[in-house]
């Protein structure tokens, strides 16, 4: 790219600007709130912290709903769009691209909240009303390892493909006690 530089006028084309109008990324955006994370291929199964843990590097996969605080997320917008940090309730945790990598396959686990782009995530609203969620740094999407939904596929990151595989239900869970 060049720079842009302040000149006299000459009155040329270089120096005609054309300002475009873009939709606000918030506009479809999810409230802040705490919510089950269901994939579109199985409204049974949600995104979960393995067994429940509370430790650090434990693995994101998909199993049964239970309603466990293990299933909860708090979605909190970062204010910068559409960005969002997403905390599993039990643990208070940040869901975490392993290392901040930025490779398709990375893995996602909790981690104690550092606000770093590994846990920041871009949720973009699909035209089914299904999200899809986005690493910040990778640009990979949330998915369903090989596209299974049985009980404990793991969740990594993945090159965008627009499969069901990275579509995402948020359903509010209400008051947690």
């Amino acid at each position: 790219g060049q720079n842009v530089w302040a000149y006299n006028s000459n009155k040329s084309k270089a120096q005609t600007w054309k300002f475009v109008t873009e939709s606000d990324p918030t506009a479809d955006a999810p409230a802040n709130g705490i919510y089950f994370i269901h994939n579109v291929r199985n409204s049974e199964r949600v995104v979960d912290v393995y067994m429940g843990s509370a430790e650090n590097c434990a693995n994101v996969w998909l199993y049964d709903y239970n309603g466990t605080r293990a299933q909860q997320f708090y979605l909190r917008s970062l204010g910068f769009g559409n960005l969002y940090s997403i905390v599993n309730v039990y643990s208070n945790k940040s869901l975490d691209a392993y290392n901040n990598q930025t490779t398709s396959g990375t893995n996602i686990w909790q981690y104690t909240q550092n606000n770093t782009s590994a846990q920041m995530w871009r949720l973009v609203k699909n035209s089914d009303g299904s999200y899809t969620i986005l690493g910040a740094k990778s640009n990979l999407a949330f998915d369903l390892y090989m596209g299974w939904t049985d009980n404990g596929t793991n969740i990594w990151l993945y090159t965008q493909n627009g499969t069901n595989a990275q579509k995402w239900v948020l359903k509010e869970a209400g008051d947690v006690a």
